[in-house]
């Protein structure tokens, strides 16, 4: 029994920093000039505040060894704006921003919902009807 109570807390400290330098490397945003197509998301809609004040706010692609897949994905703002009636979100809360990235390059167009690939910079937060 004494074995794992060593043993314990060093595993623990293992994966936390192995999970926080996961983190770091994932949290470098990519920022990309010249969008060709644009990307969409959804997400809270207290993130244009930061934005408005000219901060990074990142929108993380996969994570933590494939455990979060990234943020959701799409081509226009309308398809996103869909998805949030067709999944019933609550859109007084959530609202559609476009990413730093090009969607032919920094998403992952297999599965749906598709997903970023990497994290990336929220621009701005559309209004859209």
């Amino acid at each position: 029994m004494r074995k794992y109570k060593i043993l314990v807390p060093i595993l623990m400290a293992l994966l936390l920093t192995l999970g926080t330098e996961e983190f770091r490397k994932k949290a470098d945003a990519t920022i990309r000039s010249g969008i060709e197509e644009p990307i969409y998301t959804i997400a809270n809609n207290d993130y244009s505040v930061a934005i408005s004040k000219r901060k990074h706010v990142v929108k993380f692609g996969p994570m933590f060894w494939g455990l979060y897949p990234g943020a959701i994905a799409f081509k226009t703002p309308e398809d996103a704006s869909a998805y949030m009636k067709k999944k019933e979100m609550n859109e007084e809360e959530l609202a559609v921003y476009r990413l730093s990235g090009n969607y032919e390059s920094d998403v992952n167009q297999e599965g749906e919902p598709h997903r970023i690939n990497k994290s990336l910079i929220m621009i701005e937060k559309l209004k859209y009807e």
